[in-house]
């Protein structure tokens, strides 16, 4: 996975690896997402 933010590269790893930062920015895309699922 690669994560952009602002047209640069933030994050490149593994979905596994970065889903297991709870600090970085795709977990946090996904816990958002999940979240909004929720709500709807």
């Amino acid at each position: 996975i690669m994560v952009l933010d602002g047209g640069r590269i933030v994050e490149f790893d593994s979905p596994q690896t970065l889903l297991m930062d709870r600090d970085s920015a795709f977990a946090k895309m996904v816990e958002d997402s999940e979240s909004e699922s929720k709500r709807a």
